[in-house]
């Protein structure tokens, strides 16, 4: 038996080559806007429990303040309260609660204005509940005092929209802590 003087050696063609690109290039099409969707709520989800970690340690400060939610500057540049107030940034309050700094900072303000770098917190302070009673809240408006359901009394919020532009037609949304302690995206 004569062996052929050039093997024969089966290979891709390039046609068979450039569909398996393709192919590829299609998964990879269809994988990156889900994973990018999955990263945002997994952000959104971490801003969700940094919230509630700030709710519980609002709540233990104003059960170890004759039941009143603490007072704090919201710009310590620009301070609101008298000295004798002892208001004390976000960033500090919370402090002796367990609250570190990663719980001040919103994993998707990054993206954004980054406040946590401008303020200390990626979230803002309401001052509706200041030294008010936590069984009790008042609201105070230009038309008078009124009663508040902690349901309804916001305590904190992301500083300004940058949770999930994906789910509401391009809008984003920030999220709100509430007295009661529950956390809303809107």
């Amino acid at each position: 038996m004569k062996r052929p003087l050039f093997p024969s050696r089966r290979g891709f063609t390039v046609l068979e080559l450039l569909i398996v690109i393709s192919i590829i290039a299609l998964l990879a099409g269809m994988i990156f806007p889900v994973t990018t969707g999955m990263v945002e709520r997994a952000r959104t989800t971490r801003c969700m429990g940094n919230l509630r970690q700030l709710g519980m340690a609002a709540n233990s400060a104003a059960d170890d303040n004759d039941g009143r939610f603490p007072v704090i500057e919201i710009d310590a540049s620009q301070p609101m309260h008298e000295p004798e107030d002892n208001a004390l940034p976000l960033s500090e309050v919370f402090k002796k609660y367990g609250i570190t700094e990663g719980v001040h900072q919103c994993p998707s303000d990054l993206k954004a204005a980054n406040w946590f770098a401008k303020t200390g917190s990626s979230y803002m302070w309401q001052p509706y509940a200041e030294d008010e009673p936590k069984a009790a809240i008042s609201i105070y408006t230009r038309r008078g005092q009124f009663p508040g359901r902690q349901s309804r009394v916001r305590l904190a919020t992301d500083y300004e929209p940058v949770h999930g532009a994906e789910a509401v037609g391009g809008r984003k949304r920030s999220q709100t802590l509430y007295a009661d302690g529950h956390v809303t995206l809107r």
